[in-house]
Parts: structure tokens; sequence; C-alpha cells
């Protein structure tokens, strides 16, 4: 897969599981609330586009001849988990 349909995927992935879950109990509907839990503690809103985030930054590292590129990759998909992580309990949470 190409680097802009991995982030296209984590974008959707984000908006999927974001989206309802923030809007859900602001329009009355639980379920869409649920989903957003759901997806947060499964780890779809958060760990699974993280783990994109890190291909794509590994891949572009590899990309360009530098090593070291799965560390990279680690450290990008780490530090974009926790980043992903903190939003969605800012957005699903409240």
């Amino acid at each position: 897969m190409g680097r802009a349909r991995l982030l296209g995927l984590a974008m959707a992935i984000v908006v999927l599981t974001w989206l309802p879950g923030s809007v859900g109990g602001a329009i009355g509907l639980p379920l869409l609330g649920a989903w957003g839990v759901v997806s947060g503690y499964a780890g779809l809103s958060w760990a699974l586009p993280a783990l994109l985030v890190g291909l794509v930054a590994a891949g572009a590292w590899r990309d360009r001849g530098l090593r070291l590129h799965r560390l990279v990759g680690v450290v990008v998909g780490v530090t974009a988990a926790l980043v992903f992580l903190v939003f969605a309990a800012q957005l699903v949470g409240s």
C-alpha cells in the first residue's frame, strides 16, 4: 500500500471512531457514544492509526536509504499512539 493510502486509512479510522463517540452523547444516541468507548478500549481509535503512521514513517525513512528505519517507525508509532490516545480520551471521554 502506498503512503498516501495508509495515511488516508489512518484518517478514516480516526473519523469513524472519534466522530460517533464524540457526538453520540450530544445528540442523544448512546449507541454511538458506546462505539467510541469500545473502539477506544479495543485500540481502534488510537493504536491502529498509530501503527499505520509508524509504518509510513519507517517506509519513508527506508526509501531515502537512511539507517535505523525500523527504530524510527517504532518511535514515531509510539509517539503517535500517545498523541492519539490523549486526544481520543479528551474527545470521546468528555
